[in-house]
């Protein structure tokens, strides 16, 4: 069974400078009025699918960051 691997978003503000925290625009995906942070150094694997909603997604150039915060998260 495979099993969703997630990263953590948040909108805390403080002084983020380091590669595997990834900034999302104020509107950039729907249900995130205010500016946010994927942090790809903070994942995690949910038991089931069962009740994850989907939000939105981000702009291919985004993703692209998103895998870059990735792979210096995950040293490959």
């Amino acid at each position: 069974m495979l099993r969703p691997i997630v990263a953590r978003i948040t909108s805390i503000e403080r002084e983020r400078s380091i590669p595997t925290a990834v900034r999302l625009e104020e509107g950039e995906i729907a249900g995130f009025p205010a500016s946010s942070w994927i942090i790809c150094h903070d994942l995690f694997t949910l038991l089931t699918a069962d009740g994850l909603e989907r939000v939105g997604t981000v702009s291919p150039r985004r993703m692209v960051d998103v895998e870059d915060g990735l792979r210096a998260a995950l040293a490959l």
